[in-house]
């Protein structure tokens, strides 16, 4: 059952907590929606998560209601509250905006007259550059993750600023790997098929796909519950998983897919032309975030400024923490951080290499000074092959 189902299941139960009339009603609205196909089932679950709640609010008809009605329920909305991190705290501008919009949109089905009783402020998307993820709060939620699932999760999220239900759309089939990372082929999506390269999180995609549950099923979804039958996680899963982290990793900022979208079009924003932008977040050729982005980034007037005043900006950009390297002797990309390739087991730090070749000789010297001539050759040839 997904979440979708729940929600639908729940209406169901609570039938007796509704007027009769609005129930029909609700229920009326629910089919229509259900048979849009313009709409995801993200978009579904918003008008049942607004429409009870306005439903079991109003005791009257809705068929009655008036514009005063309306006002009141503005008023209720406004003195609400919702525990945040053990705190009650009143609904912010992004809350109001969804239960308002919710409800808006029934009232163009039933009484469009009183629409405009609705006063709906357009909260902004755009995140200021201080409250994204930086690459630092990317590695410390990835020393948090308790296992591959996540870790690939996380990685891919960030890299690729896929949204949500394109992530969750793409199947092990969908994943390729060659001699600079992998390309993730999105089939799923609100605007356009497409593919992304990955290069930082290939790795721990790969670790992922080594030990997923249904590696060998080629149409098993990439990002799947850890519990049978596996089936891809759900919204509230994932939910449930970025709420740990927050806990686990002490990052302050507050965890949602759309976040790592935000960031990693931030980061884009300073590399990318905004057409590339476009391609690589599919958005459409006409969209303008992607100017908001670069905007937001000051890349053109920094390097403007900084040209200006005789200042080289075609400079290696050494802030990035998220290097990754490749194994000498696989070529498998690895993060730069990695003491063994997860591969083939090569030694990538030198400080582990220099331990391993003196361990090494001081075996050697051991079996030398071993009496048993038969012994000692028979060990020194299996070291030799094995070194």
């Amino acid at each position: 059952m997904n979440d979708l189902d729940r929600f639908r299941e729940k209406f169901e139960n609570e039938r007796d907590e509704y007027h009769p009339d609005n129930y029909r009603l609700l229920q009326r609205h629910f089919r229509k929606i259900a048979n849009n196909a313009k709409l995801s089932d993200r978009t579904r679950e918003n008008h049942y998560i607004t429409l009870t709640r306005f439903g079991k609010w109003c005791k009257k008809p809705f068929g009655e209601l008036t514009e005063d009605d309306i006002l009141d329920y503005c008023e209720y909305l406004a003195n609400s509250k919702r525990i945040v991190k053990g705190k009650q705290v009143k609904y912010n501008a992004s809350t109001l905006y969804y239960y308002k919009s919710g409800l808006k949109r029934l009232l163009k089905d039933i009484k469009p007259e009183l629409c405009k009783s609705l006063e709906i402020k357009t909260v902004s998307k755009i995140k200021a550059p201080s409250d994204m993820l930086t690459e630092e709060e990317i590695e410390k939620l990835l020393d948090a993750c308790l296992n591959a699932r996540d870790r690939a999760l996380i990685s891919t999220a960030y890299e690729s600023g896929a949204r949500r239900k394109e992530l969750l759309s793409v199947k092990i089939r969908h994943v390729t790997f060659d001699q600079n990372g992998a390309v993730l082929f999105i089939p799923d999506s609100k605007t356009f098929e497409r593919r992304v390269r990955l290069v930082f999180s290939s790795s721990y995609l790969r670790a992922w796909l080594d030990v997923h549950p249904r590696k060998n099923d080629q149409d098993a979804p990439v990002f799947c519950s850890l519990r049978s039958p596996f089936n891809v996680i759900s919204h509230m899963g994932i939910v449930d998983q970025l709420k740990d982290l927050e806990k686990r990793s002490g990052i302050k900022k507050h965890l949602t897919m759309h976040l790592f979208r935000h960031s990693a079009a931030t980061k884009m924003a300073k590399h990318l032309t905004e057409q590339q932008m476009k391609i690589a977040l599919g958005w459409q050729p006409n969209s303008g975030m992607a100017s908001v982005y670069v905007h937001l980034s000051g890349k053109d007037i920094d390097n403007a400024i900084l040209k200006m005043n005789g200042i080289d900006t075609e400079e290696e950009d050494t802030n990035n923490k998220l290097k990754v390297t490749k194994c000498p002797r696989c070529r498998e990309i690895q993060d730069s951080k990695a003491s063994f390739c997860f591969k083939c087991g090569l030694p990538l730090n030198k400080e582990f290499s220099e331990n391993i070749d003196s361990d090494f000789q001081q075996v050697t010297k051991n079996i030398i000074d071993f009496n048993d001539p038969d012994v000692k050759a028979q060990l020194l040839e299996f070291l030799t092959k094995n070194k």
